[in-house]
């Protein structure tokens, strides 16, 4: 109709709509560096049990009578320990894992052959015995 509706029925919607898209924009991308900045600084952790065993605490007849039943065999399954068994002959000392004490990654071979790598394994307790080992093993 006129220049003045116009302005105030299109352009100011259109900008206020251009100017919310920017502030969501921004505030995704904090979110994704933030995100960024903790891969490459969080050493993350191997988690046992599923979520599957922790829903059946509140589904399962018998786990919701008993809690402690539940709790006992939850506690079971998320052990915190792996234990990978090693051999003499294999290069490594383990045909499944192999640690590269350089670059500090962990392959593991799956049953079909997939490779799997975990990088930035550090060892908390032994670092030192466990990078000896494997040096001496090669």
């Amino acid at each position: 109709m006129n220049t003045y509706l116009f302005e105030h029925q299109y352009l100011d919607v259109t900008i206020k709509r251009l100017k919310a898209k920017i502030g969501h924009l921004a505030h995704r991308l904090f979110r994704l560096e933030g995100q960024k900045e903790k891969l490459t600084t969080h050493i993350s952790s191997v988690v046992f049990g599923s979520k599957k065993l922790f829903k059946h605490q509140f589904t399962k007849k018998e786990f919701v009578q008993d809690h402690q039943s539940w709790k006992e065999l939850f506690l079971a399954v998320r052990n915190k320990q792996v234990l990978i068994s090693g051999r003499k002959d294999a290069a490594a000392g383990n045909f499944v894992f192999t640690y590269q004490p350089d670059t500090h990654d962990l392959h593991m071979t799956s049953l079909s052959g997939k490779v799997v790598t975990f990088s930035n394994v550090v060892f908390p307790y032994g670092q030192e015995q466990v990078n000896q080992t494997v040096v001496r093993c090669k």
